[in-house]
């Protein structure tokens, strides 16, 4: 009972928020670890193994509940507040790698302008089961402090003083471990205070080590850095990149959107229509599901084979970044999301294409801000952008299910189509079938009989997940039909238009674990499989197209490992297909390509195809590195002028 009166008993207001903010930080820092490891014993296990690391924590988790008791003079609003925002970060975070193999992030704050639309779409991954364990702490905590010591903060004479020096203490506290991936660093402090390493390639590493607040705090330094720089960065080393480019031929040289004049358009220039499909997957790859009929029927004859997304179920933008750009993910940190980063134009395949003579205009089914598109594509030389807002004024929004319809999108792409018979770049992003794929996705009547397959008893799936797999794969039905009638339509034209297709990544499908049906059937092994990144590309020349020489095909190649090529090399080969000149960083892409590659030569030996240029695969990969850092990161030095 004496604990319960520490209030009335003549303890003074130091011990008592010393010991409200130790209780706070050990309720917090447990459920969150609890959370992150699954069980009480791996919470316990964390904890001891990670005890430097797990007293480090108190002060940092201590820091908002402290100011805000100061603020409030109440224990129970720095407590709420705290414990909330601990465990709702180690929450999303599981949420998001059960569905998407990817973590809870700093910067996924900042992946749109409009916070109600991100609302909006985190909302669907939202459900009880998350809140209810929260609510519990929430009031076992609230319950204990109250009391302990009334609710009260401070009273009486210095009152105010102490408020003022706990509200500087908690700032303190705040502001130190906001910079927290940037001290952890020094390796005298790490070995001072016995703490492990902070890795800027491997985030679940820093949550096994580090926690999932301080992992957290950690990511606030290290997204901002997203790639090293090379080890000489000079104007001098600058001009040595420029000459390696030079070795590249035929090239032209490429300027951002909106400088310098734009040629005449020509007659032979293919329209290029690109549908970057949300989710869009060959989902009679996972073994034992059984279709009455092909969800990809349409598609089948296209195929060109397959493209390494660089995430799983998640990040859209990082795809399109990829191909838009030509540069790699591969090359950053992990997790990071350059697309939001952009903040100044460059010679992307747009920005290219704009200087081809090629009208640009991109096309999304989704609000225009999310992931700053109203602000990147601009600068990687788009001409136009209609998002969902515009779409919703021309009458092009039909939805189905939660968004707006593939197929809906049908009208909008012919009508920029007809807007003249010069050459264009139609960027068509879609939006229908990201996930979830919640039972309550579709109305009954808005789901087909052919998308309910035969289910193997071997998986053993929830009717959640049964009904996933039927909401996905209608789905993936829909985005057939819009690109059967695109293939449809452009054969009736007399002039060339090529159409390329290409799933983002692959769909996270399950009622509680986007891959777990995956793994479970045979068709990955791990989460980390490569057959959980690669997904279909789709391509389709018109017979204008082929009758001035135009592919009718176009195939991807594998490396010597049998991996597919990243979304960096897909522009690229999509300009070889319309018979239209590279930009040098292009033709660097391809090269690197190249040297990962092997033909097929007499009795089936294996060579290596030769690179374009005369530099090694070592020297094209460290100037590539060199360019994508001097572009996005650095000076500029090599952007056109």
């Amino acid at each position: 009972m004496m604990m319960l009166h520490l209030a009335t008993t003549g303890l003074t207001p130091l011990p008592l928020t010393v010991l409200f903010l130790i209780f706070t930080a050990l309720i917090s820092v447990f459920s969150a670890q609890w959370v992150a490891t699954g069980t009480l014993e791996g919470a316990i296990r964390w904890m001891r193994r990670q005890f430097p690391v797990f007293l480090l924590s108190i002060p940092a988790v201590s820091a908002i509940p402290l100011l805000i008791t100061a603020l409030t003079n109440r224990f129970w609003p720095g407590f709420t507040l705290g414990y909330f925002l601990v465990y709702v970060v180690a929450k999303a975070d599981q949420v998001k790698y059960e569905t998407a193999l990817t973590h809870f992030l700093w910067s996924d704050l900042f992946k749109t302008s409009d916070p109600g639309k991100f609302r909006e779409l985190i909302g669907h991954y939202i459900r009880p089961a998350f809140f209810l364990p929260m609510l519990l702490g929430q009031v076992l905590g609230n319950g204990l402090i109250v009391l302990a010591s009334g609710g009260i903060f401070l009273v009486g004479q210095g009152a105010v003083i102490g408020r003022i020096l706990a509200a500087l203490a908690g700032t303190g506290l705040l502001v130190l471990f906001w910079r927290y991936g940037h001290w952890v660093q020094n390796p005298g402090i790490r070995k001072w205070l016995r703490l492990p390493v902070i890795s800027s390639q491997d985030y679940t590493q820093n949550v096994r080590l580090h926690g999932t607040w301080l992992a957290f705090f950690a990511h606030i330094h290290l997204v901002a850095i997203d790639q090293d720089a090379p080890d000489v960065y000079t104007p001098e080393k600058a001009e040595l990149i420029q000459s390696r480019l030079m070795t590249f031929a035929p090239k032209i040289t490429c300027t951002p959107a909106n400088q310098g004049p734009t040629p005449a358009p020509s007659p032979e220039k293919p329209t290029l229509i690109v549908l970057a499909v949300e989710a869009l997957w060959d989902i009679t790859r996972i073994p034992g599901l059984e279709f009455s009929a092909d969800p990809l029927q349409a598609l089948r004859t296209d195929y060109a084979g397959d493209v390494t997304a660089s995430c799983f179920a998640g990040l859209t933008a990082n795809s399109e970044f990829e191909f838009l750009t030509g540069l790699s993910i591969a090359l950053l940190h992990d997790s990071a999301c350059p697309f939001i980063k952009i903040t100044h134009p460059l010679p992307a395949l747009p920005a290219h294409l704009r200087q081809l003579g090629y009208q640009t205009t991109a096309i999304h089914s989704y609000t225009r801000t999310f992931y700053d598109r109203d602000k990147v594509y601009p600068l990687l030389g788009f001409e136009q952008f209609n998002g969902l807002e515009e779409l919703t004024e021309q009458g092009y929004a039909r939805q189905k299910g939660w968004y707006v319809a593939d197929e809906a999108l049908l009208e909008p792409i012919l009508a920029q189509l007809h807007q003249n018979e010069n050459p264009q770049l139609i960027y068509t992003l879609t939006m229908q079938n990201h996930g979830p794929y919640a039972p309550q996705r579709y109305a009954p009547d808005e789901i087909e009989p052919q998308v309910c397959p035969q289910f193997p008893a071997n998986l053993n799936l929830s009717e959640g997940d049964r009904q996933a797999v039927i909401n996905y794969t209608q789905g993936v039905r829909d985005s057939a039909k819009l690109y059967q009638s695109l293939c449809q339509h452009i054969e009736q034209l007399d002039r060339p238009v090529l159409l390329l297709a290409f799933g983002d990544h692959l769909p996270g499908i399950g009622e509680h674990s986007g891959y777990r049906i995956m793994v479970d059937a045979g068709m990955a092994a791990s989460p980390q499989d490569p057959a959980l990144y690669q997904v279909p590309v789709f391509y389709h020349a018109n017979q204008s197209a082929q009758h001035i020489g135009l592919p009718a095909n176009l195939a991807l190649d594998r490396t010597v490992q049998g991996q597919w090529p990243g979304f960096n090399v897909l522009g690229a080969r999509l300009l070889e297909a319309a018979g239209l000149p590279l930009p040098e960083l292009q033709h660097l892409v391809l090269d690197l390509a190249r040297s990962d590659q092997a033909v097929q030569a007499d009795q089936a030996v294996l060579i290596t195809e030769k690179s374009a240029s005369s530099l090694s695969r070592e020297d094209l990969l460290k100037t590539y590195e060199w360019l994508q850092y001097d572009w996005l990161w650095g000076q500029g030095y090599t952007l056109p002028k």
